[in-house]
């Protein structure tokens, strides 16, 4: 059974950790249970060769130091339990291709951490999955024993982190190929371990060595010199009472009537409710002594993408930098952002202490593909508002002619602020020669039109910092048909310029057939302005339908009568995966492969497209994106 449970409130909000003491501690006289060696000596031994700073400050690098390994539960997405205890060889790595891996997927700045893969040269499947809390361990050769007098003179395995987040497996993407993120156990945590478990099961650990009897805990008298044994969060969180001016005898003591505190006589076993010190702290709460100087709480640094509202219980809306003790602020995402987890908002309160608590992260991501619903007028006829709104992650890629004229040659989808999708050809000339990056432009959705421009028309053209193609894309057979272009300057979000959402629900095999998607594009009709962005819906044909295709390829048709012009090459196919009440959520599946450029509009609607499958190479653009994304944070 549990004692307790202590979670580490370190400046580590986003990765953290949690000790449970338990009753009757683990018998080590049997084979079955061992405890793990932790590396106390690193740190100090690193400091005593004249290096300074944090671990990662000290050490960076690209792949493991010593032999690591991942112990803990293989969860394959899907499968049902129960699942065995497994110890994997794993690869770790801690430079800055770590610290960007962390960046693009929670979109803030890491701490001190490390990056695991499972090393694929071992019995191990497809769909292995590591489940959280899974340990990472080294063993140090005997090289390194013989080196450094901190390690055991006895091969040992020790621990050095544990695995607090797993990227996308809430999207249901979790293999041999994913990304384990750990904190570091060299640096603070470790400290905050060691101090931790200098206790016994019934007593609790204060910041200063000191240990204090649980059913001192959360009593309503400070015993530890920090003042930590009666954390209001803490205590919120493990207080058992059911009414709300009952109190707790203690941590692990029973709830008595809040008006038997100070009534003279002793109800609880350590006397805590006599305690002038508890009578007296009771008393100010509920009286509200006004004599008391007001205490405001630091300003909260909130992420791009995160509103804050603050209010008191005296003083209504209050301004959230200049917050009073008892200010609750909520954080909640602003317009075209969404949360980086499952919770949509949180409420944070200033307390007395001018710290704000309980200590949690928010962060939001830009709301990829979202667009509002399609209205029908009085002639029931579908009404825009614009193409603006209803393709904000559309661009088109644009290079200059002989004529000195830019000109439409692809389009392209804008997946983060400074990356845009595209198909491999588009980034080649007629012959399959590549484009450098400075012969081309990107223009984003612009007064939803994008017209054919000379010099003295106003455009905002971003310029393309590097064009990324695979190795294996093969212009005659379309094969690996998709090509990463990062922009020199990131993007700002708007009602008018926003993501396409992208590798969601991951799936191996192309959508299925029958099934319906938009892709945005030039109508091409008669009496149409061949300029004006406008869209299609595609049916997925069947396999057998399609002509010479590559295996990471599927085919579509249009669904009506209107063909669009040639340049739809490069553009992205989506589908929607998400309806609310007024906005629709769309995902790019994939993208239009080596449609000839610089043709007249068609209008055969039997003709049939090849697309690549964005899903496909999915290891291969998070790889990439990893270390090129710029998440502006």
């Amino acid at each position: 059974m549990v004692s307790y449970i202590l979670p580490y409130n370190g400046t580590d909000d986003e990765y953290h950790l949690v000790i449970f003491r338990l009753k009757t501690p683990f018998n080590f006289d049997t084979p079955y249970v061992r405890s793990i060696c932790q590396p106390y000596g690193v740190i100090p031994y690193l400091h005593a060769l004249g290096y300074k700073g944090r671990y990662s400050d000290m050490l960076s690098y690209s792949r493991n130091i010593e032999p690591s390994f991942l112990s803990g539960f293989n969860c394959p997405i899907n499968e049902a339990g129960p699942q065995k205890i497994t110890r994997l060889f794993a690869n770790t790595y801690n430079n800055n291709t770590c610290r960007n891996t962390y960046k693009y997927y929670y979109r803030s700045q890491p701490d001190e951490l490390f990056c695991i893969i499972i090393d694929p040269a071992q019995e191990v499947t497809d769909s292995t999955c590591m489940s959280h809390g899974s340990l990472k361990t080294f063993k140090p050769r005997t090289s390194t024993i013989t080196r450094n007098a901190f390690f055991d003179p006895e091969s040992r395995f020790y621990a050095s982190g544990i695995i607090s987040l797993i990227p996308r497996r809430n999207l249901g993407q979790c293999n041999i190929h994913t990304v384990y993120i750990s904190q570091c156990m060299f640096t603070s945590s470790l400290d905050w371990i060691k101090l931790n478990i200098i206790c016994n099961s019934t007593t609790y650990p204060c910041h200063d060595g000191k240990c204090v009897p649980l059913d001192q805990v959360c009593d309503g008298k400070v015993d530890c010199s920090s003042g930590e044994d009666e954390d209001p969060v803490y205590c919120k969180a493990t207080n058992r009472c059911k009414k709300r001016d009952a109190y707790q005898c203690g941590l692990e003591g029973k709830c008595i009537r809040g008006t038997r505190v100070g009534d003279g006589v002793k109800h609880c076993p350590s006397r805590s409710d006599e305690d002038p010190q508890v009578i007296k702290a009771r008393r100010i709460r509920q009286n509200k002594n006004p004599s008391v100087e007001p205490v405001f709480c630091d300003p909260v640094k909130v992420p791009q993408g995160v509103t804050t509202n603050c209010s008191h219980p005296n003083l209504g809306v209050v301004d959230c930098s200049k917050s009073l003790a008892g200010t609750k602020m909520s954080m909640t995402c602003a317009k075209n952002y969404r949360p980086s987890s499952k919770i949509n908002t949180i409420t944070i309160k200033c307390y007395d202490d001018k710290t704000w608590k309980p200590f949690r992260q928010f962060s939001c991501q830009p709301g990829c593909g979202l667009v509002e619903k399609l209205k029908t007028n009085s002639t029931g006829e579908i009404a825009l508002n614009s193409s603006l709104s209803k393709f904000p992650w559309q661009g088109t890629i644009m290079r200059e002619n002989e004529a000195g004229t830019m000109e439409r040659i692809c389009g392209a989808s804008l997946i983060e602020r400074n990356i845009l999708i595209t198909a491999a050809n588009c980034t080649t000339d007629e012959e399959g020669m590549p484009y450098k990056p400075q012969d081309l432009k990107i223009a984003l959705n612009i007064n939803g039109v994008i017209q054919e421009q000379k010099e003295e028309v106003n455009m905002n053209l971003l310029d393309v910092e590097e064009i990324r193609r695979l190795q294996n894309y093969d212009a005659n057979t379309s094969q690996s048909d998709i090509a990463i272009i990062k922009l020199t300057q990131s993007v700002t979000y708007s009602d008018s310029v926003k993501p396409i959402c992208y590798l969601m629900n991951k799936f191996t095999k192309a959508p299925a057939p029958n099934s319906t998607g938009i892709v945005p594009t030039y109508d091409g009709r008669p009496g149409k302005n061949s300029t004006e962005v406008t869209s299609l819906d595609f049916i997925i044909l069947p396999a057998d339908r399609c002509e010479t295709i590559s295996r990471d390829s599927f085919c579509a048709q249009p669904s009506q009568g209107g063909v669009p012009c040639s340049d739809i090459g490069g553009a992205g196919l989506v589908f929607p995966v998400e309806s609310g009440k007024d906005m629709v959520t769309y995902v790019l599946k994939g993208v239009f492969q080596n449609v000839k450029k610089h043709v007249v509009c068609e209008h055969d609607s039997k003709q049939i497209y090849g697309l690549a499958h964005l899903d496909y190479h999915s290891e291969w653009i998070q790889l990439n994106l990893q270390g090129i994304t710029n998440t502006a944070v």
